[in-house]
């Protein structure tokens, strides 16, 4: 992930990997999985570990109820040299996601392959410590690429993203023209070699989707956007990026910052292809209060299902707010909730392990491969009840004895017909609920049927 201190990406690091190439013939991969199905439209609540560790918390996968994972793949670590391809390394490395029993989806990076790419000016890689993705000299070399990809392994990766937060120029170097001739070619290619597989943009980051509906409020309501941007980013700390206390004054500066300005034109862009992506990708770190509220306003220009392959809660240690274990873990089962309700079908716990603790994302386990309570418990009872979701309902109810209480309820249905429903409330209070009598506090309660 890109570091906070630039504005608008909360990233995944493509890890650079050598890899030998050989002359190979593109044929699908068949190796045996242990994944379970589950359809394109069910909820599938899934984790992250770096590539190099599948293996290593392969039994934590399968343990916490992990259903999904993804990888990052640039274009030239398949494909070195035009027509050239090397599958050995992402090969076992798929092998092994499935064998835990994740379905597997995969970022398609436009990176290390330098006889495929547009180079920049000063031919200098861009900053985080590996270039962003450029766009390719020749759009019928991308076409082959994915064609080929989709192929390989069709039935084993059934999602793939075109790149990860394009809409900073440290992922992605080219114009919001180049990067639409890509998803057009990509979305294209793929159906056509796969009509099953699933294509998403490059997803938006938390930071762009949080200045995106910041600017919507601001056209109307300058003092409602200073509010939702201190709720939204109450966890960040404070910067030359992001404030501690937001005003109109810097709130107004910064919406005309370059960096945000070209996130609101990616994602204007984006609206404009929204034929050529089949999900609607975004990162979400921000707090369960306004999940809906920014999801609604994506949803009225995209109408498109969404996938979340960076969630959570987006701890980063902002002043007077310390960890809190026991929050992280409400939060969570709110955040879930909330993004399945809204049409949320790939929901991925951003990490599994540590490996990012120090940018704000406790994993579920420790490096030392500890559970980490009581997160470990609320993500299997997450996983347990949410995996196979087809069908959502918010219920209308009120509290019986607290009459300033918001309640929040949402029931589910599973594709095997079992219910539940996740309740919490602002202020404790009672309600009746299927003739029963119920406590509600802040901290969500899951009610099997």
């Amino acid at each position: 992930m890109s570091k906070k201190a630039l504005l608008i990406s909360l990233l995944v690091l493509s890890i650079p990997i050598l890899w030998l190439s050989y002359k190979h013939k593109s044929i699908p991969n068949k190796t045996p999985s242990a994944t379970a199905a589950f359809a394109t439209s069910q909820v599938v609540i899934g984790s992250h570990v770096q590539e190099t560790k599948i293996a290593e918390y392969c039994s934590q996968f399968q343990n916490s109820g992990s259903a999904f994972t993804f990888f990052n793949v640039p274009w030239g670590m398949v494909e070195p040299q035009k027509n050239v391809y090397d599958w050995s390394k992402l090969d076992r490395l798929v092998a092994q996601a499935r064998q835990c029993g994740q379905e597997v989806g995969a970022y398609l990076y436009s990176r290390s392959s330098s006889w495929a790419l547009q180079l920049p000016p000063d031919n200098t890689p861009y900053s985080g410590g590996y270039p962003a993705s450029l766009p390719p000299l020749d759009l019928n070399d991308y076409a082959n690429f994915i064609k080929e990809f989709v192929h390989h392994y069709q039935g084993q990766i059934t999602r793939i993203a075109i790149e990860n937060e394009a809409n900073a120029d440290i992922e992605f170097a080219g114009t919001n023209d180049q990067y639409a001739a890509m998803l057009q070619t990509a979305y294209n290619a793929a159906h056509e070699t796969n009509p099953q597989i699933v294509v998403e943009n490059a997803p938006l980051s938390s930071a762009a989707v949080g200045f995106l509906y910041g600017n919507y409020l601001w056209t109307t309501d300058h003092q409602a956007a200073v509010q939702f941007m201190a709720s939204y980013f109450a966890l960040y700390p404070p910067s030359a990026k992001f404030p501690w206390q937001w005003t109109e004054a810097n709130l107004a500066q910064y919406l005309t910052q370059s960096e945000v300005k070209r996130a609101f034109d990616f994602y204007a862009m984006l609206i404009q292809n929204k034929a050529y992506f089949d999900v609607f990708s975004i990162h979400y770190y921000g707090p369960p209060q306004n999940l809906v509220e920014t999801t609604n306003f994506l949803n009225k220009d995209t109408k498109k299902p969404f996938d979340f392959w960076e969630f959570g809660y987006g701890y980063l240690g902002a002043p007077d707010k310390g960890y809190d274990p026991t929050v992280n873990a409400q939060e969570l089962l709110k955040l879930v909730t909330l993004a399945a309700s809204q049409g949320g079908q790939r929901i991925v716990q951003f990490e599994l392990n540590d490996h990012d603790i120090s940018e704000g994302h406790p994993g579920v386990y420790t490096d030392t491969g500890d559970a980490r309570q009581p997160l470990f418990d609320t993500f299997k009872s997450i996983t347990q009840n949410f995996n196979g979701v087809v069908k959502t309902e918010k219920l209308s109810l009120a509290s019986s004895d607290n009459q300033g209480a918001n309640v929040s309820a949402y029931k589910f249905t599973k594709a095997n017909s079992q219910i539940f429903t996740v309740l919490w409330s602002n202020q404790p209070s009672t309600i009746i609920y299927n003739n029963q009598s119920l406590s509600l506090s802040s901290q969500p309660r899951i009610i099997n049927q």
